[in-house]
């Protein structure tokens, strides 16, 4: 790694840390590659969901009741990722 790769890892990193400190996480922690590598974040709130919906799936097969509070959170985090963000 050349000095400037690692100064905009450090910049990245600093960006991650103000990021989550803040809150601003949406259920998902920033991590330095959201900066560097574009479209990394979206990955992974699409897997985190699909994770979610998978674990809906798989609760729901065995029978075990969902509290229907758990129901809209999900669809409010799939609304998240789909760029419809809710304003404070």
């Amino acid at each position: 790694m050349d000095d400037i790769e690692r100064d905009r890892y450090r910049q990245a990193t600093l960006l991650a840390a103000l990021r989550n400190g803040q809150f601003e996480s949406d259920g998902i922690i920033w991590e330095a590659e959201d900066f560097l590598v574009e479209g990394h974040r979206e990955k992974r709130k699409q897997k985190a969901m699909a994770d979610k919906l998978k674990s809906f799936k798989t609760s729901s097969t065995f029978g075990q009741s969902l509290d229907k509070a758990e129901v809209p959170d999900l669809f409010t985090d799939l609304g998240k990722a789909q760029g419809k963000h809710r304003v404070n």
